[in-house]
């Protein structure tokens, strides 16, 4: 497109009008669906949904942008700070749920209703063996029905639970810190 079209189609986008508004998603999306992949591939989000929520949220706004090039700016952090959010909201329940539901004994189903799908996400981040003893403790099972059911002994399953909680610490500390 041209700097003229662009002109002309930013400023029926400034004033919401639908055609332009969907004209611009259909320009940003194939690169903002890349880089959400990218962002939240390992996730339980749909990038689809975080897109069509960036634009809601633009669309409810005041925002109003000179140029192409800071609205796709404007997109890009918003994608970003989006991540961002949901990795933060990750490591609260994270946190919560090593508190209250991976103390022997005390099943997930004691938790906040989404904690297990949330803890179920972030068994990805983890190698398998921490992954299937943490699926386990995250489903209700004492140790030593772990250890019975994997065939292993019960200081071992103490000590993957251990490593992998010591794991998801140091990866999400250090998501932090990229934030």
């Amino acid at each position: 497109m041209d700097a003229e079209n662009d002109t002309r189609l930013l400023l029926r986008f400034n004033k919401r009008e639908p055609e332009a508004f969907g004209r611009v998603y259909a320009r940003f999306y194939d690169g903002l669906h890349l880089y959400g992949r990218m962002l939240f591939g390992k996730t339980d989000l749909d990038v689809k949904d975080v897109l069509q929520d960036i634009f809601l949220a633009l669309w409810l706004s005041d925002t109003r942008f000179d140029d192409m090039i800071k609205l796709k700016g404007y997109l890009v952090i918003a994608m970003k700070n989006r991540y961002k959010s949901h990795m933060r909201h990750l490591a609260h329940e994270l946190k919560y749920g090593q508190e209250i539901s991976l103390e022997p004994g005390i099943g997930i189903e004691t938790g906040h209703p989404h904690m297990r799908g949330h803890l179920l996400e972030l068994l990805n981040l983890l190698p398998e063996e921490c992954a299937r003893v943490m699926g386990y403790y995250i489903d209700g099972y004492r140790p030593e029905e772990i250890a019975r059911t994997l065939d292993k002994s019960i200081q071992t399953v103490y000590n993957t639970k251990q490593r992998a909680i010591s794991l998801l610490r140091r990866k999400i500390l250090q998501k932090k810190e990229d934030l």
